[in-house]
């Protein structure tokens, strides 16, 4: 892990996300960290990864590499630098809109469920819309419950109930 220097820790729930320079290529990179002694932590890595992987395209963060040592895994990711789709334009933020319908109808038709979609996800990198942020994915008809953003969580997250790609539109 000596090639990459953190920089900063930007959030840590299940997944510990961190700022970092590869001092081999000398590009910022995200880290995405989580414990091998946690199960929960590690289906969800799991669930990142195979997503990025497939998604591999304009609209996501690429994935460089997945790591792992003794005590941990570690998805090494593109760092999107751009400005926050919240400061778009009017114009642009219909364009923004039928980007990311497209973005999530990519992302339910490869069985998963985005499930904290908020502007903040959201990062314009020239013409290019990114979303960030895929440590709350869920497979599309699971059952768990699923905690986000409460003022934007749709009611079905926080029970048992099947989620559906309705739980995105909400």
């Amino acid at each position: 892990m000596s090639r990459y220097r953190v920089i900063r820790v930007l959030g840590c729930n299940l997944t510990c996300t961190q700022l970092a320079r590869d001092v081999m290529t000398d590009r910022l990179v995200i880290l995405r960290r989580v414990s091998r002694s946690d199960p929960l932590a590690c289906r969800q890595f799991a669930r990142e990864a195979d997503l990025l992987l497939k998604l591999q395209g304009r609209n996501a963060p690429c994935v460089y590499e997945c790591l792992e040592t003794k005590d941990e895994r570690i998805l090494v990711e593109e760092y999107i630098q751009g400005a926050p789709a919240a400061a778009a334009s009017r114009r642009q933020r219909i364009e923004i809109l039928d980007e990311l319908r497209r973005i999530l109808c990519r992302i339910h038709s490869l069985g998963y469920l985005y499930l904290d979609l908020k502007e903040d996800h959201l990062i314009l990198d020239g013409n290019r819309l990114v979303l960030i942020d895929y440590d709350g994915i869920l497979e599309t008809g699971s059952r768990q419950c699923f905690f986000s953003t409460q003022e934007m969580m749709a009611p079905e997250l926080a029970t048992d109930a099947e989620k559906t790609p309705a739980a995105d539109a909400w």
